[in-house]
């Protein structure tokens, strides 16, 4: 999971040409993933953007040294454990 910069990001499956990642994320597995629509804000504030053909934010992001990330973008809730119990943060 990368939280360096304004997104936070993890390779997900299917995934071609990815970085090896135990165990890898699957979407379809999560019941609270949820794929963005190229028509929310949170779609039209990256810098490089489009739709699918069903209407999902797809994106290219770039970082400083050239190295980039491209995808769909989704929200997912985060499960923490702090010792004491488990912190929830939805809509990430």
């Amino acid at each position: 999971m990368d939280t360096g910069s304004d997104l936070i990001w993890t390779t997900c499956c299917p995934c071609d040409n990815c970085s090896i990642q135990t165990p890898m994320f699957d979407p379809l597995q999560s019941s609270t993933n949820k794929s963005q629509s190229c028509f929310a804000s949170s779609c039209k504030e990256l810098p490089q953007y489009g739709c699918t053909s069903d209407q999902r934010c797809c994106f290219i992001y770039s970082y400083v040294d050239e190295s980039f990330i491209e995808g769909i973008l989704a929200t997912e809730t985060l499960l923490f454990d702090d010792g004491a119990g488990t912190i929830k943060f939805t809509g990430i």
